[in-house]
């Protein structure tokens, strides 16, 4: 799917009167979509908003049926709505809050909506209408700078940075409308935006008519403004087959990519300044691989594919990449092997000492995302007070990691928490060790949790960061929560499908590096929490290289280029470099001399940044055993730094790094080479000799 992205305030929402629109723009059509407030996917129709209540007709699905055309028609087109009506730009860019109909924050939705759609197809721009709200005179001044910021931070945090954006002017009827009285100066940073960003365009308000409230455009106008928007959109991001294109190429090694991970295939053009610049992509296995139509490369399972991209006018180019596998370090538990009973504890879960609150496996029968399910699950006693803990012992505790729960609850009572990095010595609650603990407060209030990050010592517990409130996911459906130990960073996130978290509190804290991990619950709630674990996954993180640690001379370039990676993602990258007497700078390349090296492997995490592992040591040796003795096939002497070799007709000098000094190939059974003192290795055929030149 083509995947784009609207935003802004009302008038992308749209508040188009639906029995003013002409039969014609009342179809829908199955080849535009939209991605619902449940986030599934259905075919696009007005509203595709529900920001509030008065949400109708807007721009988007004349847009995209006008951008189908464009493109020849018959192409799936994903629309993601995430507009909202009455922000301002600094709502945006501050993360605000939306209540009304929506209730989530403005900035997360956009994103974790756009990487959600990421996974049907490619994102390939946004649409975006908004500045009403900033058109008075203590707004506006600013405008033009938060644009600019906003839209940078957009591409930068999806990954596109050169994602194509278009703007839409305010209506050009708000000059009559004394709430937004700097309308005009709104417009004016709006067009000031292609001057300040690449890949940017504005369509024109000239003409469209707003409703009776003189604020929202018609339902007329929004079907026109869409179409305005289309061939704007149309020039920016989709292939111009009207340029000239002379040449293809790629511009970077394709090299491996690792099972579940992707990488963006990096073509240059000629000229340079060419706007056709889309390709058709085909892989010779898609089990293996597969690209889409912007080059973005899936890795599926290991092996080699061939892909091949074409551009308009048939000039094609290849590359081979590898796949590899590597192993994925976890350890989980699903409680699907306990028995089920009220008073059974799993293995590797151990009561901690001091609380008053008991738990066990039990059968749980509930509504998961809609899905009915029945399974073995971890739960609290009920009716119980006091705080309960137990000690996950099948975790390891000395590493940088990552546990991710899933939890059902059956009403809104109840505290629930796991504790990370926490120290062997009891913390300022019964049976909680020290350390850093997630809480998940389902108490809070009758529609919304409250998730908290929290340092308890002996004696006190301080709250980490902010406290973030999320609504409740409902009686018997799950929602799954991770909590990341990174070094001295902290983060917490939540998702409503496993797939997709939004990380909601992220601080900074080195107080606590080793130690082991409980799960807590109840907090002294009287009445006894109805809170369900399940699937609890403890992941370390992990970078190391593997391999062989001794080569071959071969003359080629070699040495490890593979590594057991655990909880991170991205492109990795190594570097080899000369140990001891071994001169060899640090590069990308494997080297190929004789002689004692280290590779370090660096992973480009999106969230870490990038992370290196410790050095590999390795080294490339002459082919064959070095003999002191004197071997059947060659005789040497030595005398003045002079070198007499008889028997091959040919053979080859090299120091003990493998850097080659002579090559000798004649009939002639006695040649001689002068050296400088020091120890070289002769070899002819299969056999090698060591000589010494004092």
């Amino acid at each position: 799917m083509y995947i784009i992205l609207l935003a802004g305030q009302s008038n992308m929402a749209g508040r188009g009167v639906y029995t003013q629109l002409s039969y014609s723009d009342t179809v829908t059509y199955d080849n535009i979509f939209s991605l619902n407030n449940d986030s599934v996917w259905v075919r696009a129709k007005h509203p595709l908003h529900w920001d509030k209540a008065e949400a109708a007709v807007g721009m988007g699905i004349s847009f995209a049926h006008k951008l189908d055309s464009l493109m020849g028609g018959n192409v799936s087109i994903g629309l993601v709505p995430c507009a909202a009506g009455g922000t301002g730009i600094n709502d945006w860019l501050n993360n605000n809050w939306f209540a009304y109909t929506g209730n989530y924050y403005l900035y997360t939705n956009l994103i974790s909506r756009a990487k959600r759609a990421q996974k049907q197809g490619q994102i390939i721009g946004m649409i975006w209408h908004q500045g009403e709200t900033d058109g008075t005179q203590s707004l506006y001044p600013a405008y033009r700078t938060n644009l600019k910021t906003f839209f940078t931070k957009v591409r930068t945090d999806l990954g596109l940075p050169g994602m194509p954006i278009v703007l839409g002017e305010l209506g050009t009827y708000l000059s009559t409308n004394a709430t937004y009285p700097r309308y005009d100066s709104i417009n004016v940073a709006i067009n000031d935006m292609k001057k300040l960003l690449p890949k940017v365009d504005v369509a024109k308000s000239t003409g469209l008519t707003p409703n009776s409230d003189n604020t929202h455009f018609t339902a007329a106008s929004q079907v026109e403004y869409g179409k305005r928007y289309a061939p704007l959109f149309y020039n920016l991001a989709i292939n111009d087959t009207s340029s000239t294109l002379n040449s293809i190429a790629f511009t970077a090694s394709t090299g491996s990519v690792y099972v579940g991970t992707t990488r963006q295939l990096q073509v240059g053009y000629s000229p340079v300044n060419t706007s056709a610049k889309i390709l058709s992509w085909i892989s010779s296995d898609e089990s293996k691989a597969s690209v889409n139509n912007f080059g973005l490369l899936t890795a599926k399972a290991p092996g080699t594919v061939t892909i091949t991209g074409t551009s308009y006018n048939g000039l094609t180019i290849t590359c081979n990449v590898t796949i590899l596998e590597h192993s994925l370090t976890t350890y989980k538990y699903d409680f699907s092997s306990e028995t089920v009973s009220a008073t059974t504890l799993p293995s590797n879960i151990t009561v901690a000492a001091g609380n008053t609150s008991t738990a066990g496996v039990v059968s749980y029968t509930g509504a998961d995302n809609a899905v009915n399910v029945t399974s073995n699950v971890f739960k609290p006693a009920t009716n119980v007070g006091g705080t309960g803990v137990v000690d996950m012992n099948l975790f390891p505790a000395t590493d940088d990691y990552s546990v991710t729960w899933k939890e059902y609850y059956s009403t809104s009572v109840g505290k629930e928490a796991m504790l990370l990095r926490g120290s062997s010595t009891s913390g300022a609650y019964t049976g909680i060790k020290m350390g850093y603990f997630f809480a998940v407060d389902n108490t809070y209030s009758g529609t919304q949790q409250r998730l908290r990050v929290f340092k308890t010592n002996s004696t006190t517990s301080v709250q980490l960061g902010s406290t973030v409130y999320v609504s409740l996911p409902g009686a018997g459906v799950a929602r799954w929560y991770r909590a990341r130990v990174h070094g001295s960073s902290i983060k917490y996130d939540y998702s409503t499908d496993s797939l997709t978290f939004i990380n909601v509190i992220s601080t900074t804290d080195a107080d606590y590096a080793l130690g082991t991990n409980q799960c807590i619950w109840g907090f002294n709630v009287g009445t006894g929490p109805a809170i369900h674990f399940d699937n609890i996954t403890f992941i370390p993180y992990k970078i190391i290289v593997t391999g062989n640690t001794s080569y071959a001379y071969s003359g080629s370039a070699q040495g490890p280029n593979i590594c057991t990676l655990s909880g991170y993602s991205g492109a990795i990258t190594y570097k080899y470099a000369g140990t001891g007497a071994t001169i060899y700078a640090s590069s990308s390349t494997t080297p190929t001399n004789v002689g004692t090296y280290e590779v370090i492997a660096t992973v480009t995490d999106a969230t870490y940044g990038n992370v290196s592992s410790a050095a590999f040591t390795f080294s490339i040796d002459p082919t064959a055993s070095v003999r002191p003795e004197e071997s059947n096939i060659i005789r040497v002497n030595v005398s003045g730094k002079t070198l007499y070799v008889t028997g091959p007709d040919s053979y080859v000098v090299y120091t003990l790094q493998g850097i080659k000094v002579a090559d000798v190939n004649s009939n002639t059974s006695a040649q001689t080479v002068t050296l400088p003192v020091g120890v070289y290795v002769v070899r002819a055929g299969t056999t090698v000799q060591k000589v010494i030149v004092r």
